[in-house]
């Protein structure tokens, strides 16, 4: 006895309309042999145009029958909301998703997107929020971008971007085989930094520093990711002086700390746990 085409479609609603997972209803009828996934996808669009059931989600499918898209919205206070998901024709998988909130107040309005794309793996490629917040002719746009890039044999990843409206730019680089950082290049509203880690423990072995007000710094760490040492050149290639500063493991605080102006002229403190400075004399 074959399949009852509308009972299934009418099950496939009940539970589309209830909040499955759109992969749970993916599978649904992913699961069903060709022509009877077909034949209900065919049935749900007819119900769809004749709006049998209003409180039904928007639904897409693809040329096979399968599960394209969801797309629910709804209404809480002063937010009217969407969340519009995608999968992938093969898998059922979730592919792309975007949300979006749109709330007007008596004083303000706030719109706000966020997208997420994954790669077959389920991997996360790009995540981006947006938001626009409108108070009589004062607008203020935030944004954050970030996106990832995988290695296609370990699944590991490889690569890792941000760039946010504020003026943050990021790239760090992982090894493929251990998955661990090794590198990291970042511009924020005081310079930029490079950053060093060991690719086996992915702790932080170096930071070098170059600031807006044209000084160098550079941090060295251990292989536990202490702090060992701060050296910072004021002025062009230390034109102003250059201090060193060098830390104790155990606590985190300095130890001592080493002036050396232009002239060559050396000046030298201890650094007692309390934080006083004891000069050196030669």
């Amino acid at each position: 006895m074959g399949r009852d085409i509308v009972a299934s479609a009418k099950e496939f609603e009940d539970h589309a309309q209830k909040g499955y997972l759109p992969e749970n209803l993916a599978n649904e009828l992913h699961n069903m042999s060709g022509a009877d996934r077909l034949a209900v996808a065919k049935q749900i669009e007819w119900d769809m145009k004749h709006q049998l059931n209003a409180a039904l989600p928007k639904i897409e499918f693809y040329d096979t029958g399968d599960l394209k898209s969801v797309e629910t919205s709804g209404q809480s206070g002063s937010t009217a909301w969407t969340d519009h998901v995608e999968l992938d024709k093969n898998s059922g998988k979730v592919r792309a998703e975007a949300k979006t909130d749109d709330t007007k107040l008596s004083y303000e309005r706030i719109t706000s997107t966020e997208l997420t794309v994954k790669d077959t793996n389920g991997n996360t490629t790009q995540h981006y929020e947006t938001s626009t917040r409108v108070s009589g002719v004062d607008v203020k746009i935030s944004s954050n971008n970030e996106s990832w890039s995988y290695d296609a044999k370990s699944g590991k990843m490889l690569t890792h971007d941000q760039a946010t409206s504020y003026g943050k730019k990021l790239h760090e680089e992982y090894d493929a085989t251990t998955g661990k950082e090794k590198s990291a290049d970042e511009v924020n509203s005081n310079g930029t930094v490079h950053r060093t880690y060991d690719p086996n423990t992915g702790k932080l072995r170096q930071e070098d520093l170059n600031n807006n007000d044209k000084s160098h710094e550079t941090i060295k760490y251990n292989s536990n990711g202490d702090r060992l040492s701060r050296e910072k050149q004021y002025g062009v290639n230390g034109s102003q002086g250059t201090r060193e500063w060098v830390y104790s493991p155990r606590t985190g605080k300095e130890v001592y700390s080493e002036w050396r102006d232009p002239n060559g002229k050396v000046e030298k403190h201890n650094i007692d746990e309390n934080g006083k400075w004891t000069r050196i004399e030669d």
